[in-house]
């Protein structure tokens, strides 16, 4: 909404577009105003598109309809969101005060296989005049928001009235959030233990003398002592 405009005071209206997840490859739509009180001074195109053809006979028809369209020439398609046309408007000499409506109708948007897009939902923007209230020579530039939105999901379309009037588009979205969770499992561990194993000592064995060996030696002896008698 603009208000306390005078006649000769001049404001803008900006259209803005959001296609949501849609793939934007065209956008049109009339702008409707009173043209008994308001004037088009200018009309400027400010997007969603860098590279576009404008439809034919786009612009004001001076009895109160501005008819614009465009058509993305990128080459590529995507989800797009801005604002498609800012216009100047001119209050006219002698318009009484109230406030008039700035309508926007036949809204079409087109997706990247030229199929219109459902489910379009649109706010419309308001000027008014109430020059009462202020001084003649007091001059208002200020900017209505007429807004065409479309809407894949529910979408919550809160429009703020105020003296600069923005527009705000407030929408819910449910994000799903997946978690993986990585669990750690402890595996035994089989340890294998060496066992030294004691060497068996051997043990000492005595060899016993054979019993004809001590004979032997005894009868040597007793040879021995005989000799030595008889040689006494």
């Amino acid at each position: 909404m603009t208000e306390n405009l005078c006649p000769g005071d001049t404001f803008h209206v900006t259209v803005t577009v959001n296609s949501s997840t849609y793939n934007l490859r065209a956008v049109s739509m009339d702008l409707v105003y009173n043209s008994t009180v308001l004037q088009v001074n200018e009309i400027t195109v400010s997007g969603p598109f860098t590279s576009y053809l404008t439809e034919p006979g786009s612009g004001d028809d001076g009895a109160g309809t501005i008819h614009y369209g465009i058509a993305n020439t990128e080459g590529t398609y995507r989800p797009s969101a801005g604002t498609f046309i800012t216009v100047e408007f001119e209050v006219k000499a002698g318009a009484a005060d109230g406030n008039y409506a700035l309508a926007l109708q036949n809204v079409v948007l087109k997706d990247e296989n030229n199929d219109v897009i459902p489910g379009v939902t649109v706010t419309d923007g308001e000027g008014v005049v109430e020059c009462n209230a202020i001084s003649p020579t007091a001059t208002a530039n200020e900017t209505a928001n007429a807004t065409a939105t479309v809407t894949a999901t529910p979408t919550a379309n809160e429009t703020a009235n105020a003296t600069a009037t923005p527009t705000a588009n407030a929408t819910a979205t449910a994000t799903e959030t997946t978690t993986a969770t990585a669990t750690l499992t402890e595996i035994p561990t089989t340890t294998a233990t060496a066992t030294e194993t004691p060497a068996e000592t051997p043990e000492s064995t005595e060899t016993p003398v054979q019993p004809g060996f001590g004979i032997a030696l005894l009868l040597i002896g007793l040879a021995a002592v005989y000799i030595l008698k008889r040689k006494n």
